[in-house]
């Protein structure tokens, strides 16, 4: 018995042991973990912090107003380039480029809301056939950074002609959807919705939500300049932010109606002409979860579901498309088509990793957030910049050497998850 009993004893000792040095191999690679990502999230603050003022313009030529451009391939003012841009280095002092980049497109648009995606300070470039829908929400959130929201009311005019041209030109009567000029317009360049020669055909969630957060901005511009502006006009602003509230409710509407996929659990594109949808698998799939009053709760946990799965959800991020789709590739290319048939772009990724965040996934928010944080701080260490799009299977940086744009949100992103702020939020 002493025997048997004195192996019983050896027999724990040694199973307590064994799991005492786990349990410390285990918070040892925990700390080192966190080691890593700590120093990750510091290089990619560095580089943003080094190189944000490069980005930062003072007016030139027909740019009346300070801009915003992406740094390495580019020199001209984008549309969503600036606006996202604009967001990421707003802790770097970017708010008054931010709201100068929206006045600039503002002040350049004409009679009839008519104004091109890019500006050059020679003036519009025709690369661009309309600015994306992302100009009055992008105003406003410089008007929050800025605590200086009367400074676009001098362009309340040029903000509702901008409107009304989606609704006077782009607008589907039949199904209230709206609809890209082509994909080109989208800043999808080559996605696999539409042919690149399709025009004013194709509705997908991407415009659909621009638009619902464009009208939901001018609304509150209109509730804020009530209040604001010694003005006649006050009691009608009021009205009128209610009429652009109730718009935005219309594209709800339409969105779910159209554009969702029972079947699927998740959002496709839409031919307006040849009245069909187009169902590929694409990072659009999920967009609306970046506006939850979009969804109900169902819709919310099918999206996260649909988005997390392997053919979507990868090491380095969310791919632009499906791996199952036919298209998909890693191609690196920018001329003419920058490519979206695969490759992780950083700023749909950033706004998924707050939309998840703002709807309660914290751990996939911060794990997204993690592994964009860690991309960009790889594509430092290997190439010692950053690019446009990366492999979406080897984490490769892939065009567009020096590319210093939307990349910049990596700099806010892990500090503002850990803090629940969202940059992006209308309210």
């Amino acid at each position: 018995r002493r025997v048997h009993g004195g192996s019983c004893c050896f027999l724990m000792c040694s199973v307590t042991s064994l799991l005492l040095l786990s349990c410390a191999v285990c918070l040892s690679v925990a700390r080192v973990a966190a080691t890593s990502m700590q120093s990750a999230e510091e290089d990619v603050r560095k580089h943003v912090d080094h190189y944000a003022k490069s980005v930062m313009k003072d007016p030139e030529g027909m740019l009346s107003f300070p801009f915003l451009i992406p740094g390495g391939y580019y020199k001209q003012l984008w549309d969503w380039d600036s606006m996202f841009t604009g967001v990421g280095l707003l802790e770097f002092g970017s708010a008054p480029y931010l709201a100068g980049s929206m006045l600039n497109f503002l002040a350049n648009s004409t009679e009839d809301g008519k104004i091109p995606g890019c500006l050059t300070p020679s003036g519009p470039s025709a690369v661009i056939y309309h600015a994306k829908p992302v100009l009055i929400q992008g105003a406003w959130i410089a008007a929050k950074a800025t605590g200086d929201y009367v400074q676009f009311h001098r362009y309340k005019h040029q903000m509702e002609s901008i409107l009304q041209y989606w609704e006077r030109e782009r607008k589907d009567n039949e199904t209230g959807l709206y609809v890209w000029y082509n994909v080109m317009e989208s800043g999808a360049d080559n996605l696999p919705v539409a042919a690149p020669e399709t025009t004013l055909s194709v509705s997908s969630s991407d415009v659909m939500v621009f638009l619902y957060r464009e009208f939901l901005s001018y609304s509150l511009f209109l509730r804020t300049w009530a209040s604001q502006v010694n003005s006649i006009h006050a009691r009608q602003w009021m009205t009128d932010s209610q009429t652009w509230k109730e718009k935005a409710e219309a594209i709800k509407t339409a969105l779910n109606q159209y554009l969702w996929d029972e079947e699927k659990g998740h959002f496709v594109a839409y031919d307006v002409k040849r009245k069909q949808p187009i169902s590929n698998r694409v990072y659009l799939l999920a967009f609306p979860l970046w506006e939850p009053t979009l969804l109900n709760q169902t819709q919310i946990q099918r999206l996260v579901h649909e988005l997390t799965k392997e053919d979507m959800w990868t090491d380095f991020g969310i791919r632009s498309t499906s791996s199952l789709d036919s298209s998909y590739n890693n191609i690196a290319v920018i001329d003419p088509y920058s490519n979206w048939q695969g490759p992780v772009w950083i700023n749909f990724n950033v706004v998924y990793a707050y939309a998840l965040k703002q709807l309660g996934f914290n751990e996939l928010a911060e794990t997204l957030a993690n592994r964009i944080v860690n991309l960009l701080s790889k594509d430092l260490a290997v190439k010692g910049t950053w690019h446009e799009c990366y492999h979406s299977e080897t984490g490769e940086g892939l065009i567009a050497d020096g590319f210093l744009s939307w990349n910049v949100l990596g700099a806010s992103l892990l500090k503002n998850i850990r803090e629940n702020i969202n940059p992006f939020q209308l309210s």
